[in-house]
């Protein structure tokens, strides 16, 4: 999961957030390690064009995309209690690969123009007055519990050798009435058909929901998350797989995620809430339909934000694994967002307290887990550079100590540690036992 914010012209006389030059100095090297792995592609071609020059270039490039990593690595939080992954040479190049990848989203992650900063504001402040006002500051008010699914198309589907049941139905969320955004929400089409893909086994085996993280939510790109291969058939489980609001079929911007998390923050607690809704009725669908006894969550990093939020909301969930868990959204945004659109942002009364404030009601931690600590597990990447690693401590303390791995790694490589396979696989048996 990750967030990247536009460049944005600033007024000269507004003051840059604190930290600005870290921001600057981290988004320089995230955009050196990008670099890095472009011209390391090309250094071939451009050796036979170029001459020795370039393919001379082309082998300095691992040189420099390490030290981006080895460089992140050493970067850590001041007051953090996180443990220090080991500084090799493959802890260090997984590192660097989300460098690299944060450096590829400076340039393609699309933003709100800088002539919406009034209306964002606008709708920051009436939502905040709004949420007071009508009680949904209270998760419990805004995640109010919904009916099960109902008319729900099913149909045969095949990915490769894997066969799989692909659902639709119609989500029939709505923002609360009266609330900032409302209509333009309800008038993203494509986003009112919640989307599913099951793999039944055995009617009376467990069932396992998996949400997905951010940029994510096509069955192809679930299914590689989420491999049957991996985490169904070893354990004889049930699949369920369901499309986050804006995510794969009900995306409506250019890519799969946007307007989730791209700083219309009003548009992100209805994202959230929707994403709980849909879950909760698909759930019900399980149960009334498919007759689901026994179903655990497992999320990963916007996924597992979701299943957070469905811990502290649904009785009947069995157990839970969270991996890369973002439980903090403004945090988030304000390490990957630019300085100059930072400063735009807190000009215009968008700072991270107040969107912290309205973002409370769709954060894990301000929800008490009914699942039993003994059914939850955790994992998190200890060089993550994209969900900030600490945000597993503070879910860990607040779901009070359950097994937390740190895997030797970061956002996009944690699986590459050789203990993670073991560690998932002991801890869905469990949630699910």
């Amino acid at each position: 999961m990750g967030m990247v914010l536009a460049r944005s012209r600033r007024d000269p006389g507004c003051p840059p957030p604190a930290g600005t030059r870290m921001r600057r100095l981290r988004r320089w090297r995230e955009r050196v390690a990008f670099g890095c792995v472009l011209l390391g592609l090309a250094a071939l071609p451009l050796a036979l064009l170029l001459g020795w020059p370039a393919l001379v270039l082309g082998l300095c490039m691992p040189a420099i995309f390490l030290a981006a990593g080895w460089l992140a690595l050493r970067e850590r939080r001041a007051g953090a209690d996180l443990p220090a992954p080991p500084s090799s040479l493959s802890v260090v190049s997984r590192v660097a690969m989300d460098e690299a990848m944060l450096g590829f989203m400076q340039y393609r992650t699309a933003t709100p123009p800088r002539e919406e900063l009034p209306r964002i504001a606008a709708e920051l402040d009436a939502a905040l007055a709004h949420a007071r006002r009508e009680g949904w500051s209270d998760p419990e008010l805004l995640h109010a519990a919904p009916p099960p699914a109902r008319d729900v198309a099913v149909r045969p589907a095949r990915l490769g050798r894997r066969a799989y049941e692909q659902l639709a139905f119609a989500s029939e969320y709505a923002p609360p009435a009266g609330a900032p955004g409302r209509e333009r929400w309800l008038a993203l089409e494509p986003n009112r058909t919640a989307h599913a893909a099951l793999i039944c086994r055995d009617p009376a085996a467990p069932w396992l929901l998996c949400l997905h993280g951010y940029r994510m939510g096509s069955p192809r790109s679930n299914f590689w998350l989420f491999d049957p291969d991996r985490i169904a058939d070893p354990l004889n489980l049930n699949l369920a797989t369901l499309s986050l609001p804006l995510h794969g079929p009900r995306q409506v911007g250019g890519r799969s995620g946007d307007r989730f998390l791209d700083g219309r923050v009003v548009d992100t607690v209805w994202a959230f809430a929707q994403s709980v809704w849909d879950a909760r009725r698909l759930l019900g669908w399980l149960r009334r339909e498919r007759g689901a006894r026994r179903i655990g969550l497992y999320g990963v990093s916007l996924g597992s934000c979701v299943a957070g939020l469905l811990a502290g909301l649904d009785d009947e969930l069995h157990g839970a694994l969270l991996g890369l868990p973002l439980v903090d959204v403004p945090d988030v945004l304000w390490r990957h967002g630019p300085p100059e659109l930072l400063a735009d942002f807190e000009a215009s009364g968008v700072t991270p307290e107040r969107v912290r404030r309205l973002l409370a009601p769709v954060s894990p931690l301000r929800v008490k887990p009914r699942i039993p600590v003994e059914r939850a597990s955790l994992y998190a990447a200890a060089g993550d550079r994209i969900v900030p690693p600490e945000h597993a401590l503070r879910l860990q303390r607040h779901w009070g100590g359950p097994e937390l791995l740190w895997a030797h790694g970061g956002h996009l490589t944690f699986h590459q540690d050789p203990r993670f396979g073991a560690h998932e696989a002991a801890s869905l048996r469990r949630i699910v036992a």
